[in-house]
Formats: C-alpha cells, structure tokens, sequence
C-alpha cells in the first residue's frame, strides 16, 4: 500500500479519534448541566415548600392570637385559642426537625443491632392507628446486626408505612414487611449499584394505586409529592433516602400505576 494511502488512513482515524472524544466530552458536560439544573429545581422547590408550609403555621398562631386577644374576657374561649396556638407552634417545632434530620446536621447514634425489633414496633405502632381497610402482613426473623441508629430505623419505618398508607387510602390494600438475610453474588439487574456481600433486606409493600416512571424518578427529593395540600410534606421519603444512605446502605423501588409498589431497601451485615 503507498505510503500516501496509508497516511491518510491513519489520519482519518486520529480524526474519528478526536471526533468521538469531543462527541463524548459534550455528553459529560451535557449530563453535568443537566444534573446542576435538577439539583437547583429541587431545591427552588424545596424552599417554596418550606416557606409556604411555614407561612401557614404563622397564619393560624397569629389568627389565634387574635381570637385570644377578643376573647380575652371569656378566659374558657381564650383557653381553646390559645390550645391552638401550642398546636401550631408545635407543628412548626416537628416541622423543623424534619428538616434538621433530612440535612444531617442532629447525627446519628449508631450501635450494632438487630433491628427486628425496632421494625415490629414501628408496625405495631402504624397498626395501631390504621383504618381496618388494611390489612398488615409480615415476615421478620432475622437477628443479624448492622450498625444503627434505632430512632432512624423507626422513624425510616414509620415513613415507609405512612407512604403506603396513602397510596392505599380510597381501597382496601395490604401492606407487607419482610425482613430478611441475604447474600448478594452478583446482583440482579434491579439492583444492579449493589455491591457484592452480605445484607439484610428490609422490603415494604403496598397494593395501593402505584406509581408511573415519571413519578418514581423524583420520589426521593426533597419536597415532591403527590399528595393534595395538606395530606403530606413530601419530606417522608426523602427523609427515608437519606436514613438509608447515612447507614451505608442502598434503597430501591419497584412500582406500576394500579400495581402497587414495592421499596428494597438493602444494609450491610456486620
């Protein structure tokens, strides 16, 4: 072959080369963009959320404050404005400390433990309160430890249930909790950023209304939900993300509309 022939070839090549790397440079700062501009959304969202949820707090204590005021000579009138005005203030009170607790800035007290029992004591306490249209299935025997923090786990729980409680409210539905060891080889595609070793699986499964790809690609920011006003900050399972992920864990969502969803939520074994 000339040499002539034989430069240009390699010429084309170091050219398709260069081409395929800008090609793939554009991409990374495309997805980075992207990423930037998701990350900003969400908090734009999360901070609208947070000073309208708060704006209505400071509604109700200064409306009540002003009955209280007007009622100031029928001290039984002004007992109950004044009743609102605590539950208000502490409304804000648990209000903040879900914020506090989504940033991290309270930490975590964690020990090694099973959390068998902290899960059976969360559903006892959810059972407790559900409508008799919900049936409660589950399935915990494991005794292997991780290390925890036992507040966590029962408020992870807790959100977890008050999650399918909602999406099971117009029906009747089951929810089922299943607390298993398992070890992981190679991970299946639904779990595929899994790493290989040994875990205990926590799932938690409703047979509510579901969710379409669309919704379950934004379940875990900060402020997103897809409850009526009123029903629901949308802090629950953004709360549940971070708990998972502060314990080294990984979490994961299976869901279809009208089939129901389920959440694998997966932490190391010690």
């Amino acid at each position: 072959m000339p040499e002539d022939s034989k430069d240009k070839i390699e010429l084309n090549r170091l050219k398709n080369q260069i081409k395929k790397l800008r090609i793939a440079k554009e991409k990374a700062e495309i997805k980075a963009t992207l990423a930037h501009t998701g990350k900003m959304e969400a908090l734009y969202t999360m901070a609208g959320g947070i000073a309208h949820d708060f704006n209505n707090i400071l509604s109700a204590i200064f409306a009540y404050s002003q009955l209280a005021i007007n009622h100031i000579s029928d001290p039984e009138r002004a007992k109950i404005d004044i009743r609102q005005i605590q539950k208000a203030g502490q409304k804000a009170s648990d209000f903040t400390g879900q914020i506090m607790s989504f940033s991290r800035r309270t930490g975590y007290n964690k020990i090694a433990m099973p959390i068998s029992n902290v899960v059976k004591e969360a559903l006892e306490l959810f059972s407790s309160t559900s409508p008799e249209t919900i049936e409660i299935v589950d399935s915990i025997h494991s005794s292997a430890l991780i290390m925890a923090d036992p507040t966590s786990i029962h408020q992870l729980m807790l959100n977890l249930c008050t999650n399918a409680f909602h999406a099971m409210a117009k029906t009747r539905g089951v929810l089922t909790v299943v607390l298993t060891e398992r070890a992981i080889t190679t991970p299946p595609p639904m779990f595929a950023t899994l790493q290989p070793g040994n875990y205990l699986e926590l799932t938690v499964s409703d047979t509510g209304h579901g969710m379409d790809l669309q919704t379950m690609e934004r379940i875990f920011e900060p402020y997103f939900t897809t409850k009526k006003t009123g029903q629901g900050t949308g802090f629950g399972l953004a709360l549940v993300h971070s708990i998972v992920k502060d314990h080294g864990g990984e979490i994961f969502v299976k869901s279809e509309p009208d089939k129901g969803t389920r959440f694998h939520l997966f932490f190391p074994i010690i």
